[in-house]
């Protein structure tokens, strides 16, 4: 299953080396037990930053990385906007979880957990989220 590493928690997850709160994530992804999803307005924010752009470089190589359609996500964020579905500014990434079908996140936004948390936005199974390594089971949970 997918995950999604907000803006936030990036540099923190793609460092080198990683902060150790974020060390469980890590492996998973890098290990192939979880894949990162991105796309749209998320994978322009992780241009910005170096680190990022390098673990997606490495991540696309070893096929770890599902790099959504920009458009679609884009479309969806746009929805989602006009809906006033979100709570939060990330509607980017509630698309790219119903696109991915991702649900767990690594944020520390908290107005991105109560949307990324929404029954009616994220759902089946619902979306959990992870903020430090005390939360490592939430990969096992997922079955991750």
């Amino acid at each position: 299953m997918p995950t999604i590493v907000d803006a936030n928690c990036c540099s923190k997850t793609f460092s080198s080396p990683p902060n150790p709160e974020f060390m469980p994530i890590v492996k998973a992804i890098f290990s192939g037990k979880v894949t990162l999803a991105c796309g749209g307005r998320l994978q322009r924010e992780y241009a910005l930053i170096k680190d990022a752009r390098s673990a997606l470089v490495k991540l696309e190589q070893a096929g770890r990385l599902i790099l959504l359609n920009k458009d679609k996500v884009d479309f969806l964020e746009k929805e989602l906007i006009a809906k006033n579905a979100c709570v939060s500014d990330d509607q980017h990434v509630i698309a790219i979880a119903q696109l991915s079908g991702a649900r767990l996140l690594c944020s520390h936004d908290h107005a991105l957990h109560t949307d990324f948390q929404n029954k009616s936005l994220v759902d089946q199974p619902r979306g959990k989220i992870y903020q430090h390594a005390g939360h490592a089971s939430l990969i096992k949970a997922l079955g991750l």
